[in-house]
């Protein structure tokens, strides 16, 4: 298996039948976690340039809106458009 920065790792599984029927649990929590954090990351952000995306920018602004309305406290937002980008 690979991670998101492409470098090599083992996992080690172990599996056990828990029923008559035709199935197999298998553990790999590492895995898990590593496969969840990749695929957030990816979700996330643009597979060209790595650059955070619009759905990332959305769920920042809520949380920072959110943590405003329980605090007090403001936040601000600084927009950039780069033409030709």
């Amino acid at each position: 298996m690979k991670t998101c920065s492409a470098a090599d790792l083992w996992v080690d599984l172990s599996g056990a039948a828990i029923t008559e029927a035709p199935s197999l649990w298998m553990s790999a929590s590492t895995f898990s976690s590593t496969a969840s954090s990749c695929a957030r990351h990816q979700a996330l952000h643009d597979p060209l340039t790595g650059l955070a995306d619009r759905r990332l920018l959305e769920d920042l602004l809520r949380r920072s809106l959110a943590q405003t309305r329980r605090t007090g406290q403001g936040f601000a937002v600084c927009c950039t458009d780069l033409d030709g980008f």
